[in-house]
């Protein structure tokens, strides 16, 4: 039965056309969609860039520095060491158990270590810092670890540290150097000081201020090295050249007494070179001066 209502059939004509609308509208979205991920996927790898540029400064720094980086984790109580170079491919690592890296620990800086790891490990700390002697091949070198806790658990134990460590066998040995220069210097029988390079007296042991009869040690700190003579001075130029010069002059002691010394005077360099300084070995020879005069 009918209802009177004349329905139309779109002809081939208007098929093909909402056929071309509908395969546009797909190509526009497909476009949109390749455009959007275009851009996604050049601003992800300028990201990438940028963190492996930034990766990489701090490679270079590390390797400029001399640290090493290391890193643990609880979860597999495994620490790994990483030494970068100048170039990125060449990366030297180690890694171990906790255990495994003790073995290596000398047996006297044991208890040390353990002890400031287990303050770090146990939330009193959250910084590590340390040095202790770590065995490389067959001998110990120096080893000066720095860290920090990364992560905590709920009971607030540590789950991940890391830090960076430096060999510091060179910088042992001066200091040992120093120390022995230092205690043959204070306990010297012939007077001894140490000036800066302008020649202001810095330092002098007890043999100096005998010399010069001063009551105290701090008269001498201070003045200029070439004010305490009344004959022959320190040549400034003569010095810069060889750097080591050796005179004969007198010295004038706070009791009025004058004294005839020789004199030498040595350029030394600090640790690494950063600066320098002179050390002036003084002797009384006045004696010996009077003894000549009367066998002339």
């Amino acid at each position: 039965m009918s209802d009177g209502t004349t329905h139309s059939t779109p002809s081939g004509s208007d098929r093909a056309a909402l056929l071309e609308r509908r395969l546009k509208r797909e190509r526009n979205a497909r476009e949109q969609a390749e455009a959007l991920l275009r851009e996604k996927t050049q601003s992800l790898y300028a990201t990438l860039q940028k963190s492996q540029s930034a990766q990489k400064d701090l490679e270079l720094a590390l390797w400029a520095s001399q640290e090493s980086f290391w890193n643990w984790e609880a979860e597999n109580d495994i620490m790994e060491f990483r030494s970068f170079s100048l170039h990125s491919e060449s990366v030297s690592t180690w890694s171990g158990t906790l255990i495994e890296l003790l073995e290596r620990v000398h047996e006297d800086d044991l208890d040390g270590l353990q002890f400031h790891w287990s303050m770090a490990l146990h939330g009193n700390r959250d910084r590590i810092e340390f040095s202790f002697r770590l065995k490389l091949d067959s001998d110990f070198q120096w080893v000066r670890l720095r860290g920090r806790v990364l992560k905590r658990g709920k009971a607030g134990e540590a789950l991940q540290i890391v830090g960076t460590t430096k060999d510091i066998t060179q910088q042992r040995k001066a200091e040992q150097s120093f120390h022995l220069m230092a205690s043959a210097f204070a306990s010297s029988r012939e007077p001894m000081l140490v000036l800066s390079p302008d020649l202001v007296i810095t330092e002098c042991n007890d043999a100096y201020i005998q010399l010069i009869a001063a009551p105290f040690k701090e008269q001498c700190i201070g003045l200029d090295f070439n004010q305490i003579f009344i004959a022959e001075k320190v040549d400034k130029v003569q010095l810069a050249l060889d750097k080591q010069i050796r005179f004969e002059s007198k010295v004038k002691t706070q009791n009025g007494e004058i004294k005839v010394v020789d004199i030498s005077v040595a350029l030394f360099e600090t640790y690494q070179q950063t600066s320098s300084y002179l050390i002036a070995t003084m002797r009384d020879i006045s004696d010996r001066k009077r003894n000549e005069a009367k066998l002339r």
